[in-house]
């Protein structure tokens, strides 16, 4: 474990009244017996030494991140060493100091990469064996940094990195047109004009201007590349902030980095993980990302904190400092602590002061899974927002999708963005409904495919693994144990194409807060027509879930649904997984089909129009309208049309001058086709054996319209 102290804008030499932190609105006290800047960062470093001394821990380093003077002034330089002297034993050697310029640390109006823009803080802190950045124009042999330029200071966990962002700070702007310069030199010379007028030209072309040069970061990306191996959290040290750290508005040139982007693109490629910083004065820490501008990289996140300071009327009790705690327990992932220390008078300790404002680990560990959430309040709000990612991701495959639900209870209805069906459903509020309850249904029988409900109810024909779910809840809110899984090891071969399984895998229910929370995981799922199916279905479960569990927990209310799918598909039709209307009948009330097989074949039966509408409509239900095949391939009707072929081969032997033994024969061919489809699609082209099957399935369904519509008693 490492820790390291952060110090920012000290401005020691500052006057004795700029200095104050006191309100002294009379001068009773003299200057030099009033509380100031420079006396509570004395009193609060010896509290801190004391500090260490309680808590056993030493400092590895300590971080000053620019402003050590006040406007370049010498002295400020040399008071440095007496207060961090303030430390007593905790403080480190020189070689472990790092300093950076920050703008008042440079000599203004000299040239950007001059030794006369670095003389005093070369004299005032490189040559006290402090680690300082890259100096432009100094520390540089033509390109390459030389061989005594060290900007990095190494830990036994940590890697700082000093970065000089003064370079231009202070830099007068250059006139541009032919001769202007010697104008204006001449017209000062001369008096022609004025001395206020003279000082407002000067200062209107004096820039502040933050920048890190191309220079210093391709040097700094070559030194840095000699720790690649090491498990070290990355730190840098610079002066200027990267991101705003106060609301207050801040109308002035450059007030940010004029380079942003190329140094946020340098920290990114440098697997930077935390940025000091000072400049501002205000104690900020958060976490910044970016996302860098090549295509195929992924986003980057740097933990960003900013050191307070004290001064004018900000004393006792503000942030004078930071400490930056690194555990290190573990092999290689490292965990950062900053704790925020206030500022402290005359005899004051800071024992129960130090308040840790962060802890999180080191974003470089690992690099995180590639994870989509969506949230929203209702399940519309999700399921738009589905839609927008299928149009921005052309429809792919997406892995790793979670969607929650904040209000669970939104699910039970048909999403108001819900593409409309084909025409054989002109009530989608109605088929909706349905085929909740029909992927709810318990109800089993043999050759019948599975359904959610099976599976949860009726686990391998006897277990209710639902009723166990509320039980365990009922007995205890706390619970986590409220856990059905619907994949059954003991029939379901995976191996085995053949055998269909469901995709929703698993349901958990738990009570957080009084809320009933419902978490579902799919293998694969169908965002755009089959995950609002899914999302009410566990909304049904919810619901019923909660007039439960109100005999003993009477405030219990609906919380949110997520589910989680490992696979994400977007289909432009109904998916395979739908059911169709004709084989849900044959399942739940056979004697429908029985019903309309008679209308076929007795032309005399009352009530005939309205059945063979019925039939219209289940048949149009699967007809294959569309020329390529749903991304998870087509739903294919079985049971359906093998009763009605049943009952119309019966019905033959009844009326045996009707159509019905014509109508028979089409139904079992195309019942025949889809078996064939259905092999066939699982070893060839999905488009091609799809194109074949539609075309010779048309066909047939016409001819079937034909013979229906054209039948007579005979």
């Amino acid at each position: 474990m490492s820790l390291l102290l952060h110090l920012s804008d000290l401005h020691l030499a500052a006057s004795s009244r700029d200095d104050l932190v006191g309100d002294y609105k009379i001068e009773a006290i003299p200057e030099d017996q009033r509380q100031s800047r420079l006396k509570l960062l004395r009193f609060t470093l010896n509290a801190l030494s004391d500090w260490l001394e309680v808590t056993r821990e030493t400092l590895a380093a300590v971080v000053i991140t620019g402003d050590v003077t006040t406007r370049g002034a010498p002295q400020g330089f040399d008071e440095l060493p007496g207060v961090l002297a303030q430390l007593g034993g905790a403080l480190p050697e020189p070689a472990r100091i790092v300093v950076v310029p920050g703008n008042h640390d440079v000599a203004w109006r000299t040239a950007p990469g001059s030794y006369d823009r670095y003389q005093m803080f070369l004299d005032g802190v490189r040559a006290k064996g402090y680690v300082t950045p890259l100096l432009d124009g100094v520390d540089y042999d033509g390109a390459t940094p030389v061989p005594t330029a060290n900007p990095l200071l190494v830990g036994e966990d940590f890697l700082i990195v000093a970065i000089n962002s003064a370079d231009y700070c202070g830099i007068l702007e250059p006139l541009t047109r032919a001769h202007a310069q010697r104008e204006l030199d001449e017209q000062l010379a001369t008096n022609a004009i004025g001395i206020d007028l003279a000082a407002e030209i000067d200062r209107l072309r004096l820039y502040d201007m933050p920048r890190v040069s191309q220079q210093q970061l391709a040097g700094l990306a070559s030194l840095i590349g000699s720790a690649d191996a090491l498990p070290l959290v990355r730190i840098a040290a610079m002066h200027h902030q990267l991101v705003p750290v106060r609301t207050e508005e801040e109308a002035k040139p450059f007030e940010s980095l004029v380079n942003l982007g190329e140094v946020r693109s340098f920290l990114a490629d440098s697997r930077i993980d935390m940025v000091l910083h000072g400049h501002k004065h205000h104690d900020r820490v958060a976490t910044d990302v970016f996302v860098p501008f090549d295509e195929d990289r992924h986003e980057h996140r740097i933990l960003v904190a900013s050191c307070g300071t004290v001064g004018g009327m900000i004393g006792t009790g503000a942030e004078i400092a930071k400490l930056v705690r690194i555990h290190s327990e573990l092999p290689r992932l490292r965990r950062v602590e900053v704790l925020s220390v206030p500022a402290v008078s005359a005899g004051r300790s800071l024992r129960d002061r130090i308040k840790s404002v962060y802890v999180g680990p080191n974003n470089r560990a690992s690099p995180p899974a590639a994870v989509t959430e969506i949230t929203g309040t209702t399940a519309t709000d999700v399921h738009e927002r589905l839609l927008e990612l299928a149009k921005t991701r052309n429809g792919e495959m997406i892995t790793d999708v979670v969607c929650n639900i904040e209000h669970g209870d939104t699910a039970l209805d048909l999403p108001d963005t819900y593409p409309p069906i084909e025409e054989a459903h002109p009530d989608n509020v109605g088929w909706f409904a349905e085929t909740v309850q029909w992927w709810q249904d318990a109800t089993r029988a043999e050759g019948k495919p599975f359904t959610h409900g099976q599976r949860l109810r009726a686990w391998a024909g006897v277990k209710d693994q639902f009723n166990s779910m509320i039980s365990a809840l009922a007995q205890d809110v706390a619970t986590s144990r409220a856990i059905a899984v619907l994949v059954n090891p003991t029939v379901d071969d995976l191996a085995d194409k053949a055998v269909q399984f469901p995709s929703f895998s698993l349901l958990h229910f738990r009570i957080v807060d009084n809320a009933l929370q419902c978490i579902a995981m799919f293998r694969k799922q169908e965002m755009r027509y089959w995950w609002p199916i899914n999302a009410a279905e566990i909304a049904f479960l919810q619901n019923e879930a909660l007039q439960r569990l109100h005999a003993n927990h009477e405030r219990l209310v609906a919380g949110s649904i997520r589910t989680y799918a490992s696979e994400a598909v977007f289909s432009d039709l109904l998916p395979k997984v739908d059911v169709p209307q004709i084989d849900r009948v044959a399942w739940s009330e056979p004697a429908r089909l029985w019903t309309i097989a008679v209308a076929i074949a007795d032309t005399d039966m009352p009530g005939r129009a309205s059945l063979l509408a019925d039939l219209d409509a289940l048949m149009r239900d699967w007809r294959p309208e569309a020329p390529v095949p749903p991304r998870d391939g087509a739903a294919l009707p079985d049971r359906g049309l093998a009763v009605l072929a049943e009952a119309l081969e019966v019905l033959g032997q009844i009326y045996s001058q009707s159509s019905a033994d014509e109508a028979a024969d089409l139904v079992r061919r195309m019942h025949d086709e889809n078996k064939k489809y259905e092999t066939r699609a699982e070893s060839g082209s999905p488009t091609k054996e799809y194109q074949e099957w539609r075309k010779r399935e048309l066909r047939f369904l016409d001819e079937f319209v034909a013979v229906v519509n054209t039948s007579t008693v005979r």
